[in-house]
């Protein structure tokens, strides 16, 4: 067995990028024979990296590629890749809707991960930022010696959380760098978990800083204020703050128009997301331009309700909406999973997030037999295998 990839069944750290891209470099430079390179974004500079890898070595060299229009006007790829294959005497295909990132050399080597063949991806180019952003939500499955150690291993990564799991981080000796706050409703009310909100913020670190979005009811703001927590503010997006006109029509060029009275100033960032603060706390960290954001607490599953909370309903019954019940059983394949309307509406929300392309090797989940936990593997299961069936079709 080759001593530079040891085996172990352990459960092992990722490799980052400049590792990942050196042992496949290493590889390429002592490569025989072939080399197929499946990458959905491919560019001239990915391309001359690999030349300079092989060398002048008379090897049978593959590359494919999704290369649409689409991501050639957006600059994910580029002509010249192509170009440069053919003057190395390189075969280079396309392969529609390829999301996969895999290199395989002399038929012994396999390399799977989340680099494209191209500067950013092979970290061939300077990142702007390569700061990690870690999220924790409120799951109740949260293994906390994990993410202790977790948060030890990585003392520069900033951590985002949410108000409910706020009090429980602290309770934990964790400091979070930042509390997303997204809540329309007085500080005397009951939260969603059935919590008075005030007891959520009993006890406010005054290192924290608070995100509070300009829609949070301003009881909520004012407590904090007066507990001394260090506030800072942000618009959430959704469609209703756009002008009438404009509600449900495309956005052109990232831009909207909202309402005059809403006192939101022209060429404000909208910040954008899910139904939840853990969901636009995604948002938060990639408006900053964080893009290792690693998740936690995405649960959104509960234990079994007892005999009695099955009974428990929900909705404005006064308002004329017919009760349903609190509590719902859901299936994810062959797993029955126990959530709310709210939680599962925040599970729809991750997995337009999971499959969104621009989030492409921005978020690492952790965490397992959650109902979230299970819509990431099948995430992840979904956009890498079945890609090699046609390409070997063909």
């Amino acid at each position: 067995m080759n001593s530079d990839f040891p085996f172990s069944t352990a459960r092992s750290s990722l490799l980052n990028t400049e590792t990942f891209r050196n042992l496949l470099g290493n590889a390429l430079e002592n490569s025989t024979k072939s080399v197929i390179i499946l990458s959905a974004y491919v560019k001239a500079i990915g391309v001359k990296w690999l030349k300079e890898k092989i060398g002048e070595k008379d090897i049978k060299c593959t590359i494919v590629a999704r290369w649409d229009k689409g991501d050639l006007a957006q600059g994910s790829s580029d002509l010249e890749c192509y170009s440069l294959a053919k003057e190395n005497g390189w075969t280079f295909k396309v392969l529609k809707d390829l999301h996969a990132k895999v290199m395989l050399v002399d038929n012994n080597i396999l390399f799977i991960g989340s680099p494209n063949l191209t500067g950013r991806g092979m970290s061939l180019v300077p990142v702007p930022n390569k700061e990690m952003g870690i999220i924790v939500s409120a799951g109740p499955y949260i293994d906390y010696d994990a993410l202790k150690k977790f948060v030890s291993d990585n003392p520069h990564a900033k951590l985002l959380t949410v108000k409910h799991a706020y009090p429980h981080l602290l309770a934990q000796g964790i400091k979070p760098w930042g509390c997303v706050v997204l809540d329309p409703r007085p500080i005397t009310g009951k939260s969603t978990h059935n919590i008075i909100r005030k007891d959520l913020f009993a006890t406010v670190d005054p290192t924290t800083k608070f995100f509070v979005a300009s829609m949070t009811d301003p009881s909520v703001t004012e407590h904090l204020i007066d507990n001394k927590a260090s506030i800072y503010g942000w618009h959430a997006y959704t469609d209703s703050l756009r002008q009438e006109g404009e509600q449900g029509k495309e956005i052109v060029n990232q831009q909207v128009k909202v309402e005059d009275n809403l006192g939101i100033p022209q060429g404000a960032t909208l910040i954008t997301g899910g139904t939840c603060a853990a969901m636009r706390a995604i948002g938060v960290f990639h408006t900053m331009g964080i893009r290792n954001i690693h998740l936690w607490g995405f649960d959104c599953c509960r234990e079994e309700p007892t005999k009695e909370e099955k009974t428990e309903t929900t909705g404005d019954v006064e308002g004329g909406e017919v009760p349903k019940p609190k509590y719902i059983e859901v299936n994810v394949e062959d797993k029955t999973y126990w959530t709310t309307g709210e939680l599962l509406a925040m599970a729809q929300d991750c997995e337009k997030v999971f499959s969104d392309q621009g989030m492409e090797g921005v978020l690492d989940f952790h965490g397992e037999n959650t109902m979230v936990a299970d819509l990431w593997k099948i995430n992840n299961s979904r956009d890498k295998r079945p890609q090699f069936k046609d390409y070997y079709n063909d």
